[in-house]
Protein backbone atom coordinates (compact mmCIF):
# COMPACT_ATOMS: atom_id res chain seq x y z
CA UNK A 1 0.00 0.00 0.00
CA UNK A 2 1.32 3.43 -0.97
CA UNK A 3 1.77 5.59 2.20
CA UNK A 4 0.98 8.67 0.12
CA UNK A 5 -2.60 7.41 -0.16
CA UNK A 6 -3.06 6.80 3.55
CA UNK A 7 -5.90 8.52 5.42
CA UNK A 8 -5.23 11.59 7.56
CA UNK A 9 -5.83 11.09 11.29
CA UNK A 10 -6.22 14.85 11.81
CA UNK A 11 -9.78 15.97 11.04
CA UNK A 12 -9.50 19.75 11.37
CA UNK A 13 -9.05 22.68 13.74
CA UNK A 14 -12.48 22.32 15.38
CA UNK A 15 -11.57 18.85 16.62
CA UNK A 16 -8.31 20.10 18.09
CA UNK A 17 -10.13 22.97 19.80
CA UNK A 18 -12.68 20.61 21.35
CA UNK A 19 -10.03 18.30 22.77
CA UNK A 20 -8.07 21.22 24.24
CA UNK A 21 -11.29 22.39 25.88
CA UNK A 22 -11.71 18.92 27.37
CA UNK A 23 -8.23 18.68 28.92
CA UNK A 24 -8.21 22.27 30.21
CA UNK A 25 -11.61 21.79 31.88
CA UNK A 26 -10.55 18.61 33.67
CA UNK A 27 -10.52 18.79 37.46
CA UNK A 28 -6.80 18.05 37.80
CA UNK A 29 -5.86 20.91 35.52
CA UNK A 30 -8.30 23.65 36.42
CA UNK A 31 -5.64 26.03 37.79
CA UNK A 32 -2.76 25.48 35.38
CA UNK A 33 -3.76 24.26 31.96
CA UNK A 34 -6.43 26.86 31.09
CA UNK A 35 -3.67 29.46 30.93
CA UNK A 36 -1.83 27.22 28.49
CA UNK A 37 -4.79 26.70 26.15
CA UNK A 38 -3.27 28.52 23.11
CA UNK A 39 -0.01 26.62 23.53
CA UNK A 40 -1.81 23.27 23.91
CA UNK A 41 -3.84 23.93 20.79
CA UNK A 42 -0.81 24.67 18.62
CA UNK A 43 1.19 21.84 20.18
CA UNK A 44 -1.68 19.39 19.62
CA UNK A 45 -1.98 20.57 16.04
CA UNK A 46 1.77 20.19 15.52
CA UNK A 47 1.98 16.58 16.75
CA UNK A 48 -1.16 15.31 14.99
CA UNK A 49 -1.47 17.25 11.72
CA UNK A 50 0.74 14.88 9.72
CA UNK A 51 -0.31 11.58 11.28
CA UNK A 52 -1.64 9.06 8.79
CA UNK A 53 -3.77 5.96 9.29
CA UNK A 54 -2.49 3.04 7.18
CA UNK A 55 -5.79 2.78 5.32
CA UNK A 56 -6.27 3.99 1.76
CA UNK A 57 -8.80 6.82 1.43
CA UNK A 58 -11.95 6.03 -0.59
CA UNK A 59 -10.64 2.63 -1.64
CA UNK A 60 -13.23 0.15 -2.85
CA UNK A 61 -14.26 -2.58 -0.44
CA UNK A 62 -11.91 -5.55 -0.67
CA UNK A 63 -13.92 -8.73 -1.11
CA UNK A 64 -12.47 -12.16 -1.49
CA UNK A 65 -14.13 -14.89 -3.42
CA UNK A 66 -15.16 -17.84 -1.35
CA UNK A 67 -17.54 -20.75 -1.27
CA UNK A 68 -21.26 -19.90 -1.51
CA UNK A 69 -23.06 -19.43 1.82
CA UNK A 70 -25.23 -22.29 3.11
CA UNK A 71 -28.63 -22.77 1.48
CA UNK A 72 -31.01 -20.09 2.62
CA UNK A 73 -28.20 -17.84 3.85
CA UNK A 74 -27.34 -14.35 2.67
CA UNK A 75 -25.51 -14.24 -0.65
CA UNK A 76 -22.93 -11.73 -1.74
CA UNK A 77 -22.62 -10.20 -5.17
CA UNK A 78 -22.02 -12.66 -8.00
CA UNK A 79 -18.97 -12.65 -10.22
CA UNK A 80 -18.60 -15.28 -12.94
CA UNK A 81 -21.12 -17.47 -11.18
CA UNK A 82 -19.32 -17.48 -7.83
CA UNK A 83 -20.51 -15.82 -4.63
CA UNK A 84 -18.49 -13.10 -2.97
CA UNK A 85 -17.74 -13.74 0.65
CA UNK A 86 -19.64 -11.24 2.81
CA UNK A 87 -17.95 -9.43 5.68
CA UNK A 88 -18.75 -9.37 9.37
CA UNK A 89 -19.27 -5.97 11.00
CA UNK A 90 -17.67 -4.17 13.93
CA UNK A 91 -19.37 -0.90 14.93
CA UNK A 92 -17.19 1.34 17.12
CA UNK A 93 -18.37 3.97 19.63
CA UNK A 94 -15.76 6.47 20.89
CA UNK A 95 -15.32 8.03 24.32
CA UNK A 96 -15.54 11.57 25.66
CA UNK A 97 -13.83 14.29 23.59
CA UNK A 98 -12.77 11.72 20.99
CA UNK A 99 -13.89 11.39 17.36
CA UNK A 100 -14.10 8.91 14.50
CA UNK A 101 -10.28 8.66 14.18
CA UNK A 102 -9.62 8.12 17.88
CA UNK A 103 -9.67 4.32 17.81
CA UNK A 104 -8.01 4.02 14.41
CA UNK A 105 -5.19 1.72 15.57
CA UNK A 106 -7.59 -0.96 16.77
CA UNK A 107 -10.16 -0.28 14.02
CA UNK A 108 -7.69 -0.60 11.15
CA UNK A 109 -6.25 -3.72 12.75
CA UNK A 110 -9.68 -5.35 12.90
CA UNK A 111 -10.40 -4.25 9.33
CA UNK A 112 -7.19 -5.93 8.21
CA UNK A 113 -8.68 -9.20 9.46
CA UNK A 114 -11.65 -9.02 7.13
CA UNK A 115 -14.20 -6.99 9.07
CA UNK A 116 -15.98 -3.89 7.87
CA UNK A 117 -15.35 -1.48 10.75
CA UNK A 118 -17.79 1.41 11.16
CA UNK A 119 -16.46 4.23 13.36
CA UNK A 120 -19.35 6.35 14.62
CA UNK A 121 -18.81 10.02 15.41
CA UNK A 122 -21.36 10.99 18.03
CA UNK A 123 -23.12 14.31 17.53
CA UNK A 124 -24.62 15.01 20.94
CA UNK A 125 -21.71 17.05 22.28
CA UNK A 126 -19.41 14.29 23.57
CA UNK A 127 -17.16 14.27 20.48
CA UNK A 128 -14.41 16.87 20.32
CA UNK A 129 -16.37 18.13 17.30
CA UNK A 130 -18.73 16.79 14.66
CA UNK A 131 -21.20 18.01 12.08
CA UNK A 132 -24.51 17.43 10.36
CA UNK A 133 -24.75 17.66 6.60
CA UNK A 134 -27.72 19.66 5.31
CA UNK A 135 -29.15 17.51 2.50
CA UNK A 136 -30.42 20.60 0.64
CA UNK A 137 -27.56 23.06 0.92
CA UNK A 138 -24.84 20.37 1.23
CA UNK A 139 -23.29 22.56 3.92
CA UNK A 140 -21.90 21.34 7.25
CA UNK A 141 -23.62 22.37 10.48
CA UNK A 142 -21.03 22.01 13.22
CA UNK A 143 -21.59 20.52 16.67
CA UNK A 144 -19.17 21.69 19.36
CA UNK A 145 -17.87 19.75 22.34
CA UNK A 146 -20.10 20.27 25.40
CA UNK A 147 -18.83 17.57 27.83
CA UNK A 148 -21.14 15.18 29.69
CA UNK A 149 -24.74 16.20 30.14
CA UNK A 150 -27.63 14.59 32.04
CA UNK A 151 -30.29 15.76 29.58
CA UNK A 152 -30.65 12.58 27.56
CA UNK A 153 -27.16 12.59 26.06
CA UNK A 154 -26.68 8.86 26.62
CA UNK A 155 -30.06 8.12 25.02
CA UNK A 156 -28.98 10.10 21.97
CA UNK A 157 -25.84 7.99 21.73
CA UNK A 158 -27.95 4.83 21.88
CA UNK A 159 -30.15 6.12 19.07
CA UNK A 160 -27.10 7.00 16.98
CA UNK A 161 -25.73 3.48 17.29
CA UNK A 162 -29.02 1.79 16.42
CA UNK A 163 -29.47 4.26 13.55
CA UNK A 164 -25.99 3.37 12.28
CA UNK A 165 -27.01 -0.29 12.14
CA UNK A 166 -30.17 0.65 10.22
CA UNK A 167 -28.08 2.68 7.75
CA UNK A 168 -25.79 -0.33 7.28
CA UNK A 169 -28.82 -2.43 6.44
CA UNK A 170 -29.85 0.14 3.82
CA UNK A 171 -26.28 0.30 2.56
CA UNK A 172 -26.35 -3.46 2.09
CA UNK A 173 -29.56 -3.04 0.09
CA UNK A 174 -28.03 -0.29 -2.07
CA UNK A 175 -30.36 2.40 -0.72
CA UNK A 176 -27.99 5.06 0.68
CA UNK A 177 -26.93 8.41 -0.80
CA UNK A 178 -23.46 9.81 -0.13
CA UNK A 179 -23.92 13.45 0.92
CA UNK A 180 -20.15 13.87 1.23
CA UNK A 181 -19.46 12.82 -2.33
CA UNK A 182 -17.37 15.91 -3.16
CA UNK A 183 -14.79 15.32 -0.43
CA UNK A 184 -15.33 11.56 -0.08
CA UNK A 185 -16.13 10.12 -3.53
CA UNK A 186 -16.40 6.63 -2.09
CA UNK A 187 -18.07 4.00 -4.31
CA UNK A 188 -20.67 3.02 -1.72
CA UNK A 189 -22.38 0.75 -4.23
CA UNK A 190 -19.60 -1.78 -3.54
CA UNK A 191 -21.25 -2.47 -0.17
CA UNK A 192 -24.44 -3.75 -1.79
CA UNK A 193 -24.90 -7.35 -0.72
CA UNK A 194 -21.44 -7.41 0.87
CA UNK A 195 -22.29 -7.05 4.57
CA UNK A 196 -23.28 -9.85 6.91
CA UNK A 197 -25.67 -8.05 9.24
CA UNK A 198 -26.29 -11.23 11.23
CA UNK A 199 -22.66 -11.19 12.38
CA UNK A 200 -22.32 -7.72 13.90
CA UNK A 201 -20.17 -6.80 16.90
CA UNK A 202 -20.50 -3.60 18.93
CA UNK A 203 -17.32 -2.20 20.48
CA UNK A 204 -16.96 0.90 22.64
CA UNK A 205 -14.35 2.69 24.75
CA UNK A 206 -15.11 4.66 27.94
CA UNK A 207 -18.37 6.56 27.30
CA UNK A 208 -18.64 4.40 24.21
CA UNK A 209 -18.29 1.37 26.47
CA UNK A 210 -21.34 2.18 28.57
CA UNK A 211 -23.17 3.22 25.38
CA UNK A 212 -22.41 -0.27 24.05
CA UNK A 213 -23.83 -1.89 27.19
CA UNK A 214 -27.02 0.15 26.94
CA UNK A 215 -27.55 -0.81 23.30
CA UNK A 216 -26.94 -4.50 24.03
CA UNK A 217 -29.53 -4.34 26.82
CA UNK A 218 -32.16 -2.65 24.70
CA UNK A 219 -35.09 -4.13 22.78
CA UNK A 220 -33.62 -2.97 19.45
CA UNK A 221 -30.28 -4.74 19.87
CA UNK A 222 -29.11 -6.41 16.66
CA UNK A 223 -25.53 -7.18 17.73
CA UNK A 224 -24.37 -10.72 18.36
CA UNK A 225 -21.84 -9.81 21.05
CA UNK A 226 -20.13 -6.78 22.57
CA UNK A 227 -16.65 -5.57 23.52
CA UNK A 228 -16.24 -2.80 26.09
CA UNK A 229 -12.89 -1.15 26.79
CA UNK A 230 -12.76 0.61 30.16
CA UNK A 231 -16.52 1.32 30.28
CA UNK A 232 -17.32 4.54 32.14
CA UNK A 233 -20.18 3.49 34.41
CA UNK A 234 -21.15 6.89 35.86
CA UNK A 235 -24.02 7.55 33.39
CA UNK A 236 -25.76 4.34 34.55
CA UNK A 237 -25.08 4.63 38.29
CA UNK A 238 -27.90 3.17 40.34
CA UNK A 239 -29.09 0.96 37.48
CA UNK A 240 -26.05 -1.28 36.89
CA UNK A 241 -27.71 -4.38 38.37
CA UNK A 242 -30.68 -4.08 36.02
CA UNK A 243 -28.34 -3.35 33.09
CA UNK A 244 -26.27 -6.46 33.75
CA UNK A 245 -29.36 -8.63 34.01
CA UNK A 246 -30.87 -7.25 30.79
CA UNK A 247 -27.91 -8.12 28.54
CA UNK A 248 -28.22 -11.65 27.17
CA UNK A 249 -25.40 -11.68 24.59
CA UNK A 250 -21.73 -12.42 25.44
CA UNK A 251 -19.55 -9.49 26.55
CA UNK A 252 -15.80 -9.04 26.69
CA UNK A 253 -14.92 -6.29 29.18
CA UNK A 254 -11.29 -5.13 29.25
CA UNK A 255 -10.51 -2.55 31.92
CA UNK A 256 -7.29 -0.71 32.81
CA UNK A 257 -5.76 -0.69 36.27
CA UNK A 258 -5.64 3.08 36.60
CA UNK A 259 -9.30 3.63 35.65
CA UNK A 260 -10.96 0.54 37.09
CA UNK A 261 -11.10 1.56 40.73
CA UNK A 262 -13.36 3.35 43.22
CA UNK A 263 -16.99 3.93 42.17
CA UNK A 264 -16.39 2.76 38.60
CA UNK A 265 -15.00 -0.58 39.80
CA UNK A 266 -17.88 -1.05 42.24
CA UNK A 267 -20.44 -0.32 39.53
CA UNK A 268 -18.78 -2.76 37.13
CA UNK A 269 -18.70 -5.43 39.83
CA UNK A 270 -22.43 -5.01 40.45
CA UNK A 271 -23.01 -5.24 36.72
CA UNK A 272 -20.97 -8.45 36.48
CA UNK A 273 -22.70 -10.05 39.46
CA UNK A 274 -26.05 -9.60 37.74
CA UNK A 275 -24.94 -10.52 34.21
CA UNK A 276 -25.85 -14.16 33.66
CA UNK A 277 -24.11 -15.05 30.38
CA UNK A 278 -21.41 -17.58 31.27
CA UNK A 279 -19.59 -16.89 27.98
CA UNK A 280 -18.71 -13.33 29.04
CA UNK A 281 -15.28 -12.36 30.41
CA UNK A 282 -14.31 -9.43 32.63
CA UNK A 283 -10.59 -8.58 32.70
CA UNK A 284 -8.33 -5.85 34.05
CA UNK A 285 -4.94 -5.11 32.47
CA UNK A 286 -2.35 -4.25 35.10
CA UNK A 287 0.12 -1.42 34.52
CA UNK A 288 -2.22 0.37 32.12
CA UNK A 289 -4.32 3.54 32.04
CA UNK A 290 -7.56 4.72 30.44
CA UNK A 291 -5.84 6.02 27.30
CA UNK A 292 -4.78 2.52 26.25
CA UNK A 293 -8.27 2.05 24.81
CA UNK A 294 -7.69 4.63 22.06
CA UNK A 295 -4.87 6.07 19.93
CA UNK A 296 -3.33 8.26 22.65
CA UNK A 297 -0.24 6.07 23.28
CA UNK A 298 0.68 6.33 19.60
CA UNK A 299 0.07 10.01 18.88
CA UNK A 300 0.43 12.05 22.06
CA UNK A 301 4.18 12.24 22.58
CA UNK A 302 5.73 12.32 26.05
CA UNK A 303 4.51 15.82 26.96
CA UNK A 304 0.84 15.33 26.01
CA UNK A 305 0.93 11.85 27.54
CA UNK A 306 1.93 13.50 30.82
CA UNK A 307 -0.59 16.34 30.46
CA UNK A 308 -3.47 13.88 29.98
CA UNK A 309 -2.40 11.67 32.88
CA UNK A 310 -0.94 8.81 30.86
CA UNK A 311 0.65 5.91 32.78
CA UNK A 312 2.01 2.57 31.68
CA UNK A 313 4.31 -0.27 32.75
CA UNK A 314 4.31 -1.82 29.28
CA UNK A 315 5.20 -0.78 25.75
CA UNK A 316 2.15 0.34 23.72
CA UNK A 317 2.82 -2.44 21.18
CA UNK A 318 2.58 -5.04 23.94
CA UNK A 319 -0.75 -3.67 25.19
CA UNK A 320 -2.17 -3.36 21.67
CA UNK A 321 -1.11 -6.87 20.69
CA UNK A 322 -2.59 -8.32 23.87
CA UNK A 323 -5.84 -6.38 23.66
CA UNK A 324 -6.22 -7.12 19.93
CA UNK A 325 -5.63 -10.83 20.53
CA UNK A 326 -8.24 -10.97 23.30
CA UNK A 327 -10.79 -9.25 21.04
CA UNK A 328 -10.15 -11.43 17.98
CA UNK A 329 -10.33 -14.71 19.89
CA UNK A 330 -13.51 -13.55 21.62
CA UNK A 331 -15.14 -12.55 18.34
CA UNK A 332 -14.08 -15.82 16.73
CA UNK A 333 -15.97 -17.77 19.38
CA UNK A 334 -19.19 -15.79 19.12
CA UNK A 335 -19.78 -14.96 15.46
CA UNK A 336 -19.60 -17.09 12.32
CA UNK A 337 -16.12 -16.05 11.21
CA UNK A 338 -15.59 -19.34 9.39
CA UNK A 339 -17.97 -18.30 6.62
CA UNK A 340 -17.92 -14.54 6.62
CA UNK A 341 -14.32 -13.45 7.17
CA UNK A 342 -10.92 -14.39 5.88
CA UNK A 343 -8.84 -13.70 8.98
CA UNK A 344 -10.02 -16.73 10.93
CA UNK A 345 -7.28 -19.10 9.89
CA UNK A 346 -5.67 -21.55 12.24
CA UNK A 347 -2.37 -19.67 11.97
CA UNK A 348 -3.84 -16.31 12.96
CA UNK A 349 -5.81 -17.68 15.88
CA UNK A 350 -2.75 -19.58 17.07
CA UNK A 351 -0.75 -16.33 17.05
CA UNK A 352 -3.46 -14.57 19.03
CA UNK A 353 -3.62 -17.36 21.60
CA UNK A 354 0.16 -17.45 21.89
CA UNK A 355 0.20 -13.66 22.45
CA UNK A 356 -2.39 -14.02 25.21
CA UNK A 357 -0.41 -16.79 26.91
CA UNK A 358 2.84 -14.84 26.61
CA UNK A 359 1.38 -11.69 28.21
CA UNK A 360 -1.14 -13.33 30.54
CA UNK A 361 0.69 -11.82 33.51
CA UNK A 362 -0.74 -8.43 32.47
CA UNK A 363 -4.33 -9.35 33.30
CA UNK A 364 -6.37 -9.96 36.41
CA UNK A 365 -9.37 -12.09 35.51
CA UNK A 366 -12.78 -11.48 37.08
CA UNK A 367 -14.20 -14.51 35.27
CA UNK A 368 -13.16 -17.37 33.07
CA UNK A 369 -10.65 -16.58 30.34
CA UNK A 370 -10.73 -19.38 27.82
CA UNK A 371 -8.63 -18.58 24.76
CA UNK A 372 -8.98 -22.01 23.26
CA UNK A 373 -12.62 -21.72 22.26
CA UNK A 374 -15.80 -23.06 23.84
Amino acid sequence: MDPKKWTSWYLGDRYCEGFVQFITNSAYSQFILPALKPFLYFFGYYITKDIKIPVEWCKELLRRKGPPPPAGGEKGLQDDGRAWRVAGLVVVSHGMANHRSSLSTLSSDLASHGFVVVAIEHREGSASASFFMDPKTKEKEWVSYTAYRHDGQLETRINEITTAYSVLRRLNEGDVTNLLEKESPFPIETFKGALDLSNAVLLGHSYGGVSTLKVLAGPRNSFKCGVVLDPWMYPVKGTTAELGEAIKVPILSISTEDFNKGPNLKALQVFQENHQNAKSSFLTMMGTCHHHGNDAPWISGKFMWWVTGGKSSHHPKTIHRFQRSLILTFIDKHIDTKRDNFYSSHAWLTRCRNAIEEDRHIIVSHGDVNVNGG
